[in-house]
């Protein structure tokens, strides 16, 4: 019992110092993520983690203005709202793949292909790849809706599998990965051809020429005409969502200390009693 009391303590250190790691490890060298006005939080969960389902969205052309300020170094843009048999599926430029890091500032690397490039292809998380069974030059269909398997089928247009990330242990991993202006096309009934960007996006991250000009165009952005828009920093955001999960921990670690207890005391009444038997 003492034991088992231990290795539930212990369980719960690891899973906790895992989950820390998965945390922190979900996106560095993005300086802001920009989205329309809501919460950190679900901005964060809506733009990095592809759970749950963004407010409002923020206009094509504010992303264009906030790309043009000349503090701004390079700026990639998202958008989310489709899935693949249960898989989130993010729109976004081939940039992607070159500006957005995980873990400590580590590159996204592709373990076979290539970044998608016009038309309808698509890119695959590790795990996506691995639990589905997907190779190159496979053709699949998104669906409108993340994670309802009976969401409506974009059945009249077919992407190719272009390229397979290697593992990240971030959420990247379990995503699909296509470009914008093919998700403008699946979502036009009209639009046949992978060309034209969409009105609007979930969100935008964003990469400054200095560290320093960090709340300047924060507070910009705060500001922005015709559209309520906010910008925050991912790392801050990490460590709020973070501590908001610390009951959650220190109830599990009450509960093993509890086992440990309630072990410890039924080894006292053991050799208690075993000594009272010799004794008599």
């Amino acid at each position: 019992s003492i034991a088992c009391s231990v290795l539930f303590i212990v369980g719960i250190q690891k899973l906790k110092t895992g989950a820390k790691q998965g945390f922190s490890r979900s996106i560095s060298g993005t300086d802001l993520i920009v989205g329309s006005r809501s919460g950190d939080m679900q901005l964060l969960m809506t733009t990095v983690f592809r759970v749950g389902t963004p407010m409002a969205n923020m206009s094509w052309n504010s992303f264009e203005g906030i790309q043009a300020l000349p503090q701004v170094q390079w700026a990639v843009p998202v958008s989310s709202g489709d899935g693949y048999k249960g898989y989130p599926v993010l729109a976004t430029l081939p940039t992607y793949f070159k500006h957005i890091n995980v873990g400590r500032k580590q590159s996204l690397t592709f373990q076979i292909g290539r970044a998608f490039g016009g038309g309808y292809e698509l890119v695959l998380g590790q795990n996506v790849a691995r639990a589905l069974g997907l190779k190159l030059s496979d053709t699949l269909q998104i669906s409108h809706g993340r994670f309802d398997q009976s969401s409506r089928v974009h059945d009249n247009h077919s992407f190719e599998v272009v390229g397979i990330l290697n593992t990240t242990h971030s959420p990247i991993d379990n995503t699909v990965f296509i470009s914008l202006e093919a998700s403008s096309a699946v979502h036009s009934p009209h639009q046949h051809s992978a060309h034209g960007m969409p009105k609007s996006i979930t969100g935008a991250f964003i990469g400054l020429t200095s560290k320093t000009a960090i709340f300047l165009v924060q507070q910009r952005i705060a500001n922005w005409p015709n559209e309520s828009l906010m910008a925050i920093l991912p790392g801050v955001t990490l460590s709020k969502l973070w501590r908001s999960l610390s009951p959650l921990d220190a109830a599990f670690m009450v509960v093993g200390i509890g086992v440990g207890f309630m072990a410890g005391i039924g080894l006292l009444l053991g050799l208690f009693m075993s000594l009272r038997e010799r004794s008599t």
